[in-house]
């Protein structure tokens, strides 16, 4: 469900978004575009910052959607590292 101002609802309650367009939960979370967030995620994986480790654990919302195309990746590559060590 949208908003007046565009910002996606679920059970979590938005505020109005800042100047960056983010838009802030009562808790503190930030909503961001994913486009946003992945380029830069790509760098620090590439180059295997440390600091992405230190989010391992913390809960993070996505469209159902993107999680059923990241599982249905990660079931490839899982069936892929299996055959190639059939060979």
């Amino acid at each position: 469900m949208n908003n007046s101002n565009g910002t996606r609802q679920g059970s979590t309650t938005w505020s109005n978004g800042d100047k960056d367009g983010l838009a802030t939960d009562r808790g503190g979370l930030q909503r961001i575009r994913f486009g946003d967030v992945l380029k830069p995620l790509q760098i620090a994986a590439g180059q295997g910052q440390s600091w992405l480790n230190d989010f391992c654990n913390d809960d993070v919302m996505l469209p159902q959607d993107l999680v059923d195309v990241i599982q249905a990746f990660a079931r490839m590559q899982a069936e892929n590292k299996r055959l190639s060590r059939a060979d």
